[in-house]
């Protein structure tokens, strides 16, 4: 018995779209999971085992073999639990193949089932949104159904339409993308249980703006006095998009100015607050009230950090300090405190305006 459901998999700041193909055969019970996965990928098994177990269903005894495609592209995080256990579902006759075609799931499963959020939804959305367009995804939907009638057959035909599931914590971030359908469920049997049903999801509440927390106030530029000749040049900084150097004794004001630098940068633009909104969702920065970043970012990162915390990297990809601040400022606060590799690696991104 064979089923394959749609996945996304998050590398660095790319969202790639992945086939988790799922195979139950007869021999002894074993459960192996293939495609050079991350070590809490392969822990994925226990937590999908205990998840299907305890949402009424019997976990397989027979031998469960799950293929993360492409084989090459590795996958790291704890979203592909919902894909696995909705693919075993399938595979043992629990839900229909041509149902779940149309889905993409993403989502953490905790050992009773609950869909749980996990980082870098938008970006994955933005990804399933672009390839869908670019007819990389396909479902495949029998061109014939017993008991179906054949008006029923054409329009089921004609919808192309393709689907994301995430977990309620991430469902206002997924409805940013207003080209992809976005649907939740709070646990594993009832979102089995739409699905079986055709897939009528039920509207599910959306955290209005009164309802999100404001932005707590930083220093007032107005609250500062005197300082004018600093005042004009960080006011010139601010309308160019220059960098600036701020040399004086210590209690001169330099810090408080830059920490008042922030309050006279103009909103990100639509464009730019959809970069950055990605940049905080894929690093687990971003606020789950489905609203775009409008503020410019303000980094402020202590002389002790190190390289990758400020270039970025790592042996798990991930954005560092100066990718964080993008199209907004990287305060650094002391430096010739610095460390000497830090300032270096930051000489390159400085000229080419970019950082790989």
């Amino acid at each position: 018995m064979f089923a394959a459901v749609w996945a996304v998999a998050l590398v660095g700041m790319e969202a790639y779209p992945v086939r988790v193909e799922v195979d139950v055969a007869n021999g002894l019970p074993a459960f192996d999971l293939v495609g050079l996965a991350a070590t809490e990928v392969r822990e994925s098994r226990d937590r999908v085992r205990s998840a299907l177990r305890n949402s009424g269903f019997e976990f397989p005894l027979q031998r469960v073999t799950v293929n993360l495609a492409p084989a090459d592209l590795r996958k790291e995080g704890s979203g592909f639990d919902l894909a696995i256990a909705i693919g075993i579902l399938t595979a043992v006759g629990a839900l229909e193949q041509a149902t779940v075609s149309r889905y993409a799931f993403i989502g953490e499963l905790s050992l009773e089932g609950v869909l749980r959020p996990v980082p870098g939804v938008l970006t994955m959305a933005l990804s399933l949104d672009a390839s869908w367009a670019e007819s990389e995804l396909v479902y495949e939907r029998p061109l014939v159904e017993v008991g179906v009638s054949d008006v029923d057959q054409a329009e089921m035909a004609g919808d192309r339409s393709f689907r994301l599931i995430v977990a309620p914590e991430n469902l206002a971030e997924a409805h940013l993308v207003k080209g992809l359908q976005s649907f939740t469920a709070a646990t594993l049997s009832e979102l089995t249980r739409v699905l079986q049903a055709g897939g009528g999801f039920e509207e599910y509440p959306l955290p209005k703006v009164s309802d999100l927390t404001p932005a707590e106030p930083g220093v007032d530029w107005l609250d500062i006095c005197g300082q004018y000749q600093a005042k004009r040049a960080l006011e010139i900084a601010a309308a160019g998009g220059h960098n600036v150097l701020l040399v004086g004794p210590p209690g001169s004001g330099k810090t408080l100015l830059a920490k008042a630098y922030p309050g006279i940068l103009p909103i990100l633009s639509e464009q730019e607050s959809m970069e950055v909104t990605q940049l905080y969702s894929a690093a687990g920065l971003l606020k789950m009230n489905g609203q775009l970043m409008v503020e410019r970012p303000f980094r402020h990162p202590h002389h002790t950090a190190t390289l990758t915390g400020i270039v970025g990297g790592g042996r798990e990809l991930r954005p560092g300090e100066l990718s964080l601040a993008n199209h907004g400022v990287l305060f650094l606060d002391e430096l010739p405190e610095f460390p000497r590799q830090v300032l270096e690696a930051l000489r390159q991104p400085l000229e080419d305006r970019s950082v790989s």
